[in-house]
């Protein structure tokens, strides 16, 4: 294996990753078993908003909306301000074009800040 393989393999696990991160809203929508029960009520408030649109009109919509995480309480701070940092940056970009810029920063360590207190 080569070195551009197994970076392309890790961007693609990172962004699905990157994916995955917006907050899971329990069954029955109940934020208060949420693991960040604040964000799952802005995640709610932000689709309903948002509910007349679809496709990516929507998923833009919901976006915009949502207010940034909170790093402060996560596991991996560090990393989680990094994705905003890279989330903030490619704004605006879609498709192949946001993917090549997120890979673009995390490979250019770009996406890489401080901790904060």
């Amino acid at each position: 294996m080569n070195r551009n393989t197994i970076a392309a393999g890790l961007m693609a696990l990172m962004l699905s990753l990157t994916a995955r991160a917006e907050p899971v809203i329990p069954a029955g929508g109940d934020c208060g078993l949420a693991r960040d029960p604040l964000r799952c009520q802005a995640l709610q408030k932000a689709r309903g908003a948002c509910k007349e649109k679809r496709g990516s009109a929507r998923q833009k919509c919901v976006q915009e909306k949502l207010p940034a995480p909170d790093c402060t309480r996560d596991k991996d701070r560090i990393r989680c301000e990094a994705r905003h940092v890279a989330q903030e940056a490619c704004k605006g970009k879609t498709g192949k074009e946001k993917r090549s810029c997120l890979r673009d920063l995390e490979l250019a360590g770009g996406a890489r800040v401080p901790v904060t207190k």
